[in-house]
């Protein structure tokens, strides 16, 4: 059996399994194998199911890494192994797993009244076990017994697999046909859903939406702060180039090249504050409570005291950086949108 079977699934012990069901992504996040075992790198690769299909084109692909776009080196890219080994090697920013996805999850079905088929002994594998399930013109669910159960190498096959637990050793449970959800959308309790809801940006753990007020701007970060938390986020801290190069990819756009004043074109608050007190006059802190430990300041003079708000997208020139500034102004001469983070 492929080493890396999701152990993400947390069924209840009663929900059953039934042809159809949607089942967790067999990828697995933060690991992959032996770099020197890599056989080609494909770049620009957006998804881990994108880099599934491109295995699956390759007859000496046997598994797979994924790159996110906040890997190091080669983001966003696909790593392609001739083999796998159980032992496995952590890795940030890495998504791995086999060239495609089968409708098995950890655990196994219960027998109940006559759902039973039948029962062999001597099975070597999860996949001979789904042959045998396959081949059954009654079958629509199996359970496998692996090396580390009493009852070793032994195949069920149901007629239905209406109860189904988790709470079974070395134990694999399969479909006929399934869906399987995408790794980005398949949730820590194994159900399958979009990460953010609709108009929010993933990036890692966290949901990013650029508020703009209808694009209308906003005069004052207290109304935009507010508008943030009253949808379940706070002022987005940053704290990696990564992160903050995400942001940046959100922030409006900029004028035509024609109509570009230099200044003021993309302006957005995010989360930091000035701490109070005579002698902190340029330190800030995240309001989120997280660490302060990355800066992108615009120039090597900021923070310069002009403000107790930073926001990005003031110059054309570095328009990703930050600048200490105005919390806003009463006149409207400046407008800013907020990033929101949750």
């Amino acid at each position: 059996m492929f080493a890396l079977l999701p152990q993400l699934l947390l069924l209840a012990p009663c929900l059953g399994l039934s042809p159809g069901d949607t089942l967790p992504s067999c990828m697995h996040a933060g690991i992959t194998w032996d770099p020197s075992m890599i056989t080609s790198i494909v770049n620009g690769v957006q998804t881990p199911e994108e880099c599934q299909q491109l295995c699956q084109a390759d007859p000496s692909c046997s598994a797979v890494t994924w790159s996110t776009e906040a890997a190091e080196l080669f983001p966003l890219s696909c790593a392609f192994f001739p083999s796998t080994a159980d032992l496995t090697e952590p890795c940030s920013h890495c998504v791995s797993g086999p060239p495609a996805c089968a409708c098995t999850v950890p655990g196994e079905c219960q027998i109940v009244d006559e759902n039973i088929i039948e029962v062999t002994t001597g099975v070597d594998s999860v996949e001979e076990c789904d042959a045998l399930c396959i081949d059954h013109p009654e079958c629509q669910a199996f359970t496998f017994l692996g090396e580390g159960n009493d009852f070793r190498h032994t195949c069920y096959l149901f007629r239905d697999c209406e109860v189904f637990s988790t709470d079974c050793t070395d134990c694999t449970s399969g479909l006929t046909q399934c869906n399987v959800c995408d790794f980005l959308e398949t949730q820590e309790d194994g159900s399958c859903g979009a990460k953010c809801e609709v108009g929010w940006s993933f990036f890692e753990d966290s949901c990013y939406m650029l508020l703009n007020n209808t694009e209308q701007h906003y005069d004052d970060i207290a109304v935009c702060r507010a508008e943030c938390e009253g949808m379940g986020g706070q002022l987005a801290s940053i704290h990696s180039p990564q992160e903050n190069a995400f942001i940046y990819s959100i922030l409006r756009p900029p004028s035509p090249p024609q109509a570009r004043s230099g200044f003021w074109e993309q302006t957005t608050w995010v989360g930091a504050r000035k701490v109070g007190g005579e002698h902190h006059d340029s330190v800030f802190e995240w309001e989120d409570g997280t660490g302060w430990n990355y800066t992108n300041w615009y120039n090597q003079g900021e923070p310069d005291g002009s403000g107790d708000c930073i926001y990005m997208g003031m110059s054309l020139e570095a328009p990703d950086s930050w600048s200490d500034g105005d919390c806003g102004n009463g006149e409207g001469y400046f407008y800013w949108d907020c990033m929101c983070k949750k």
